[in-house]
């Protein structure tokens, strides 16, 4: 008895019933039965943009007004950087509502790219479509959190002479 299932290039089809090998021709023109399954990366990764992106508003709208309380305490002055983090805080606090229809816009990009990387069957682009998409509200947060702790570290050291 053969085995249930054919091996092709990259993916494993199923055999016909009667046991028979099948020729090329027909093994390129089957579909997927796991179509399903092509379907999880892109879903997954655009589900994690969304999340994501949404802990990064947060981030900026419920953290850096505290900060931007105690630097005007002390009469700061802010490097560039610090002060666009917190303009970009304001116009976040102020404008919530318009926030997330970019964030939804950008996950829905995710997933069509990445459901269109999975139809060329290039893996190497496909990782580093979702490696690059995943590091970039990461690098936000990085960048957002540099941006108001080095001025925070900087009164901290002063205050401490």
């Amino acid at each position: 008895m053969k085995d249930r299932w054919q091996t092709t290039r990259c993916r494993r089809w199923p055999a016909r019933a009667s046991g028979m090998r099948l020729d090329s021709m027909e093994e390129n023109t089957m579909i997927d039965p796991d179509r399903s399954v092509r379907f999880r990366w892109p879903v997954i990764a655009a589900i994690y943009q969304a999340v994501a992106w949404c802990s990064a508003w947060a981030f900026l709208v419920l953290y850096v007004p505290r900060f931007e309380r105690i630097f005007r305490d002390f009469k700061m002055e802010l490097p560039a950087a610090a002060k666009l983090v917190i303009s970009l805080t304001h116009f976040l606090y102020d404008w919530w509502f318009l926030c997330f229809a970019p964030i939804g816009a950008w996950a829905g990009a995710v997933l069509a790219v990445g459901v269109l990387l999975q139809k060329t069957r290039c893996g190497l682009l496909e990782r580093a479509w979702y490696l690059l998409t995943a590091l970039l509200p990461i690098a936000v947060l990085v960048l957002a959190g540099l941006a108001i702790m080095l001025p925070l570290g900087a009164l901290i050291d002063n205050l401490s002479r």
